[in-house]
């Protein structure tokens, strides 16, 4: 009869460290990829947010725009009156869109509410008004130019613009 060596079955030292070696590559492989996907995701969270904040807004301030008259504006503000005879104005303050609404005269500081969130920052705020002067045979229109960008840091700016024009015929 043959001699016949026994082998042990099993793993030498060099298997197991190359093997565990293996494994921990293609674990920070996965970690990467997972840490990627979870930023993405916050990102896009944070895009969508600002741009529903934003949208509410601007589809607010328009509508209201829209059925109103008496534009005015200068650098910090616009002003005009409502469809319910009500003075309004809009301003920018600490990077928050800030609203007021009272009847009779114009607003105080401390009547305006914020109209964006404190998520959502307003970097610049323009209105600009053509066609406001009485007689002139032309639609008044109000064109809102708004550059915003989060409080995050997965935010970039945005500039969004849009046209309005009143409702109402020119007298």
């Amino acid at each position: 009869m043959k001699d016949r060596k026994t082998k042990n079955g099993g793993f030498t030292l060099i298997e197991l460290v190359v093997a565990i070696g293996l494994f921990g590559v293609a674990m920070v492989i996965g970690v990467g990829l997972l840490l990627s996907l979870i930023a993405a995701q916050k990102k896009a969270i944070a895009i969508r947010a600002v741009m529903d904040n934003i949208g509410f807004a601007f589809e607010t301030m328009t509508k209201e725009i829209r059925t109103g008259y008496s534009y005015s504006t200068n650098v910090n503000y616009f002003s005009f009156s409502n469809s319910s005879n009500s003075h309004v104005e809009y301003y920018v303050s600490n990077g928050q869109l800030m609203r007021c609404s009272k009847v009779g005269s114009t607003c105080l500081l401390e009547e305006f509410l914020p109209v964006t969130s404190p998520e959502v920052k307003v970097e610049r705020l323009v209105f600009l008004l053509s066609g406001q002067a009485s007689g002139d045979k032309k639609q008044p229109r109000v064109t809102v130019i708004m550059t915003v960008s989060g409080n995050d840091k997965y935010i970039t700016s945005y500039t969004l613009e849009t046209t309005v024009s009143q409702r109402q015929t020119d007298s």
